[in-house]
């Protein structure tokens, strides 16, 4: 293993404790965060190091999965995505630093972006919809005329 604990608490500080204490939420009251940077962080930060130390590498992946998962839900907050996101690039980050090989998940960032600006379905279902209306103006059925007409 080529991290140390240090190097942890060093990206950690670069990279999460801003998300954690909201700087990274426009408009917010960055004074109720702090309830949740001083209950939570150095939690986190801990189970982190304790994962690289029994996993290796691996924990990284399985902390992108987590919070992927969890970034990818309906109806997260600003907030809870900043924090999500700033998790996110601290296990990237992590990753190369500690000379982990492979790209542990390279969908990450297009998943990050879409969660953030809310077009991830757009996009994916935008494509079919284009598709379908020349059909249904080909067949001559009235439906298919009311469609042609938005």
């Amino acid at each position: 293993m080529n991290c140390t604990y240090n190097d942890f608490q060093t990206k950690a500080q670069e990279i999460v404790t801003p998300a954690y204490l909201g700087n990274e939420t426009p408009g917010s009251d960055k004074s109720r965060f702090v309830n949740n940077f001083n209950n939570f962080y150095d939690s986190w930060l801990q189970n982190s190091w304790t994962s690289y130390k029994n996993k290796g590498c691996e924990c990284f992946k399985e902390k992108l999965d987590d919070s992927q998962s969890k970034l990818v839900r309906a109806n997260t907050a600003a907030y809870m995505k900043s924090v999500l996101e700033a998790k996110i690039k601290f296990a990237k980050t992590m990753h190369k630093i500690c000379g982990c090989s492979g790209n542990i998940a390279p969908e990450i960032d297009q998943v990050a972006a879409s969660a953030t600006t809310g077009r991830a379905n757009v996009a994916r279902t935008r494509p079919a919809a284009r598709r379908a209306r020349p059909a249904q103006r080909q067949g001559g059925s009235q439906a298919g005329s009311q469609t042609s007409t938005y």
